[in-house]
């Protein structure tokens, strides 16, 4: 039971960690293929929709273009909220 403990700290700690190298690489507007290379991470949907997508529900990164949200030249940059993560 004391190893899977270990474990689950570890991926957590590592969670921790790729979530603060994105806010951290957000902090100028990036794509989405960006983001997911910083995280070596193929760009497909399911990876954006794993990987990026909460980070946005949470409100750590966000749209450039908040009008629509599916623009082509879409960019990602941390907000407020990510920015006071960082700091923590």
């Amino acid at each position: 039971m004391l190893e899977k403990k270990v474990r689950s700290d570890q991926v957590s700690d590592q969670v921790v960690d790729q979530i603060k190298k994105v806010l951290k690489y957000c902090k100028t507007p990036k794509s989405r293929l960006e983001v997911l290379s910083i995280m070596g991470i193929s760009n497909h949907f399911y990876n954006f929709k794993r990987h990026i997508l909460p980070l946005i529900e949470q409100n750590l990164i966000e749209y450039t273009k908040k009008e629509n949200s599916k623009d082509r030249n879409q960019k990602y940059v941390t907000t407020q909220k990510g920015n006071s993560r960082l700091n923590n």
